[in-house]
């Protein structure tokens, strides 16, 4: 359990409990700004106190600025590590913040990946001289990973509890089935009754899928049904179950047994057929004034333009909220029934090609698809680019060295098109020299 205190005094201080949401953050700076008129302020709140099961940790944490997402994602991170972390590796964790006094959050967070590195002899717990550090963090994207494969969920479960919140930290499937205490601590048999946050396991993304009226001891049977199976291809088979809980909208968890026993997956390795879409990009960029502030008027961004903004544009898709809670992208969007299961996931990205940055849908399904299906593929694409997803891209301003960026994958211009990588590559389209927006084929 890790419960912190964020604001900037005592009479403005919110407590939360991690891991937590944006939703919740928001809430308590919304409380914090009220607590003092609504007055902008130019720093973020920062942790006054904290409570955690590994007594020294708090006064770790006091001090540190809490930000959205940076600090938000890491004190997450670090709540779930610990969390994950058996009694006595908790005890060297605490001892270890004596030896090496981490300084920073990061150092906080890849402690608890270096524990192997002490040793307990005796009640003394010493650091083995020869033990590297072990930097985890510098790949960034560990945050975005699960932990706890050998379990299907690991959860938290928090209840209101005093100044703050208690959580408790629950692996499904359960090795001792405690249900009657446990449902007596949380006070209800349901999940949807209590406040869940999903933190890893191998079939973790699978959890915001289930029933809503599923009880602890139906989806810990579950746990353990998806655990016994012999999976060849474990991503296929939790991209199955995503398609086919958004295609059939189970209402209960005999449905959800019933889809997951049927699944080619669980049985049957099977080859993904992987198709792009390719499309010009568009931009506008609304630059920096000298007060650094962003000028009102931005001007056009063609695609040739857009390639020294490609890695900011990688990172702001990566982490975009939506897709983030679609792990299959744009297949529920698909109005056909049979081609929304036999498509695996629609995920837009960008790349770089022939000196310019493209728009790509990149398409994944059981079977190749036909070209009738590949026609009803483009043209729902084609629609959320303009309307759906693309508007919303559109207005989410991208932030650059020089200025803020607004993308756009969809553009009104009468030789906009949508091509398949064949086409775009064998064909050699190429811009045409006259017409600066257009394509035409070489």
């Amino acid at each position: 359990m890790l419960s912190i205190c964020i604001g900037y005094g005592k009479r403005d201080a919110q407590w939360l409990t991690l891991p937590t949401d944006r939703a919740e953050v928001y809430e308590a700076f919304g409380k914090i700004m009220e607590e003092n008129g609504w007055e902008q302020v130019k720093t973020q709140p920062y942790i006054r106190d904290a409570l955690s099961e590994i007594p020294n940790l708090p006064s770790y944490l006091e001090g540190y600025y809490y930000s959205i997402p940076e600090a938000m994602a890491q004190l997450n991170f670090l709540a779930a590590r610990i969390a994950w972390l058996s009694t006595k590796e908790k005890e060297i964790f605490s001892k270890a913040l004596e030896i090496l006094e981490p300084s920073t959050l990061r150092q906080l967070i890849e402690t608890t990946f270096d524990l192997d590195q002490f040793e307990s002899q005796s009640g003394t717990i010493t650091q083995k001289s020869d033990k590297e550090w072990n930097h985890v963090l510098d790949n960034e994207e560990i945050y975005n990973k699960s932990f706890g494969k050998d379990v299907a969920f690991f959860l938290h479960v928090h209840r209101e509890s005093g100044p703050g919140y208690s959580s408790f930290a629950l692996r499904l499937p359960q090795k001792e089935k405690v249900w009657d205490r446990f449902e007596v601590w949380v006070d209800s048999d349901k999940p949807s009754k209590v406040k869940t946050i999903q933190c890893g396991g191998q079939f973790g993304e699978l959890w915001d899928f289930l029933p809503a009226n599923s009880t602890w001891k139906e989806i810990d049977d579950f746990a353990e049904f998806l655990m016994s199976q012999e999976l060849k291809n474990p991503t296929v088979f939790i991209a199955e179950m995503i398609s086919c809980f958004e295609a059939e909208r189970p209402h209960c968890m005999e449905d959800v047994f019933r889809l997951a026993s049927g699944l080619k997956g669980s049985t049957v390795s099977q080859d993904i057929h992987k198709i792009r879409l390719f499309s010009p990009l568009e931009g506008e960029l609304f630059t920096y004034n000298e007060r650094g502030r962003i000028r009102i008027a931005g001007y056009p961004l063609e695609a040739v333009d857009l390639i020294q903004f490609q890695e900011s544009i990688k990172e702001v898709l990566q982490n975009e909220e939506w897709l983030k809670r679609h792990p299959c992208g744009f297949v529920e969007q698909l109005e056909n029934k049979l081609l929304r299961q036999k498509v695996i996931s629609m995920r837009p990205m960008t790349e770089e090609w022939n000196g310019r940055l493209w728009g790509v849908l990149e398409v994944k399904s059981y079977e190749e698809l036909q070209p009738e299906e590949l026609g009803k593929v483009i043209e729902q694409w084609r629609g959320l680019a303009a309307a759906g997803w693309g508007y919303q891209i559109r207005n989410m301003g991208i932030k650059t060295e020089i200025g803020e960026l607004h993308l756009s994958f969809w553009s009104s211009h009468p030789d906009f098109c949508i091509l398949t990588e064949g086409q775009l590559k064998e064909n050699r389209l190429v811009q045409s020299e006259d017409q600066s927006q257009g394509l035409t084929m070489g």
